[in-house]
């Protein structure tokens, strides 16, 4: 039996030979019940304090999303405006090529953002972990701060002290977002009603580090002139439940995150404070040098095959509309299915397609569930998934088998790509 501590490895005549801590021990008669029930009230207890954590750290980080997601509310409807207002100037000037050509330009602009925060969104709810990426600390500073703006009251004034030069770190892009989020917000609530938020990035070299640092480090912190804290409030700033925040009703989870996703990116996190002189929360990352970027000389072109057919299964009317307009477009024969039921009733008569191109979340018949169909009619076509967006996979999960996938919104460039390299 496993215990919180220890394992029982044998007992014999009343004594218990357990394993505490990495060393051998005795202990025999009642000792050995205390220690059993000890133990059990022990394991309740650990128990009970990992489900409050995780609670309180999901209560945390939906805090944290609400504030993200209004953020990204305000940028979509300015994102909207820009693409419906383009639509409607390009339908007045329907006889000047250039001046359509321009509001054509800035909605798929305008497009191509909408997306990104789509992505942001999605990707700072997904439980999944993030790949490290080479990252501009300046460049993520500077994009999110109309986003950082609208975290806190209209009375707070958020300023930006930053390299004029880059600062490259490896790191997952939204856990640092995660974190610029946390600590503004922790700023804010250290202002009463009015005041200033100071966020900055510089480069540090390695003589300037705590010891074991041998190379130069992107310096970021974000710096607030509220409430400040004494030296005893900061040797529990980073431990989880620990809030200052007694009205607010804070799960005290922020700082805790922050300091665990630092020490994750193989980071340091430093705090300087006083009471009544604002504090300062400043992270150190590795410094890096910037990836090499291979300019492309050649111009990306459309691939016109013939002799193929694709079946678009798709229920979004317009949505399909599009899709087959672009393979049409590229030279593919196109037919379509409105659902996964309606394809199948397609396919019992005409077989002849070189890939069906299947969205995932549909009514009735997904598309997981539309290809499982297929294979089990010995409809051997190749398969592959459009996406808004699709759940995570679980491991070793047969019923949805790992297929090619496009996510939504793309380019007709992408599509043909992305086509071309299953069929050729």
């Amino acid at each position: 039996e496993r215990l919180q501590r220890g394992r029982i490895v044998g007992q014999e005549n009343g004594t218990v030979l357990m394993i505490v801590a990495g060393d051998a021990a005795r202990i025999e008669g009642d000792d050995v019940v205390w220690f059993l029930v000890a133990a059990n009230n022990l394991l309740a207890a650990a128990l009970h304090r990992i489900h409050l954590e995780h609670s309180l750290s999901q209560s945390q980080r939906m805090d944290a999303l609400g504030r993200l997601s209004a953020g990204i509310t305000h940028d979509f409807n300015n994102l909207l405006t820009s693409i419906l207002g383009g639509v409607e100037l390009a339908r007045h000037h329907p006889g000047d090529a250039q001046q359509v050509g321009a509001y054509l330009d800035g909605i798929q602009l305008s497009t191509e953002r909408a997306a990104g925060l789509t992505h942001k969104l999605t990707a700072f709810t997904s439980a999944i972990p993030q790949k490290p990426v080479a990252l501009d600390v300046v460049s993520l500073v500077e994009r999110m701060l109309p986003t950082l703006r609208r975290a806190v009251e209209e009375s707070i004034e958020v300023e930006l002290v930053l390299l004029e030069d880059e600062a490259w770190v490896d790191a997952d892009k939204v856990d640092l977002e995660r974190i610029l989020v946390n600590l503004v917000v922790n700023a804010r609530e250290a202002l009463t009603q009015a005041g200033n938020i100071e966020i900055g990035v510089e480069i540090r070299n390695a003589s300037g580090m705590p010891e074991g640092r041998d190379q130069p480090v992107v310096a970021f912190w974000v710096e607030d002139d509220g409430v400040g804290m004494s030296q005893a409030l900061i040797d529990h700033v980073f431990e989880p439940f620990f809030t200052t925040r007694s009205e607010t009703g804070s799960s005290g989870m922020g700082l805790s995150i922050v300091y665990g996703l630092v020490q994750g990116m193989g980071g340091d996190i430093f705090v300087s404070s006083d009471t009544g002189e604002g504090a300062r929360f400043e992270i150190c990352l590795p410094n890096r040098s910037a990836p090499t970027l291979v300019a492309s000389t050649v111009a990306p072109q459309i691939h016109t095959p013939s002799g193929h057919r694709i079946l678009v299964v798709e229920d979004d009317e317009d949505v399909c509309s599009t899709i087959c307009d672009m393979l049409e477009v590229a030279g593919y024969a196109v037919a379509f299915a409105s659902n996964g039921a309606e394809g199948l009733e397609l396919l019992a008569d005409d077989t002849h397609f070189s890939l069906i191109l299947t969205d995932v979340v549909m009514p009735g018949m997904g598309g997981f569930e539309f290809c499982a169909a297929l294979r089990q009619r010995g409809i051997l076509i190749d398969l592959a998934l459009v996406s808004g967006y699709a759940p995570p996979m679980a491991e070793g999960d047969e019923s949805r088998p790992k297929l090619p996938i496009i996510s939504k919104p793309f380019t007709l460039a992408q599509l043909v790509r992305f086509v071309s390299e299953i069929i050729g």
